[in-house]
């Protein structure tokens, strides 16, 4: 992960822009590593936005659900 998105942080829709570097937490609690619960390709589901070639998704673990979604 570059650097410059732990220093402002801006990873969630919240953009709250602490600096992980310093070990500040944001709204989300996540620390200055993101964990990766899953990571998969979507075929077939809403060929309205996933076309052709289908989507991906990305699911984070450890999230505390105190988002937007």
């Amino acid at each position: 992960m570059e650097k410059s998105f732990l220093e402002k942080c801006e990873l969630c829709p919240h953009k709250c822009k602490v600096n992980r570097l310093n070990g500040e937490l944001g709204r989300c609690r996540a620390g200055n590593k993101v964990k990766l619960a899953l990571a998969n390709l979507h075929f077939f589901e809403e060929p309205c936005i996933s076309g052709e070639n289908g989507s991906g998704t990305i699911f984070f673990s450890g999230c505390n659900m105190n988002c937007k979604f």
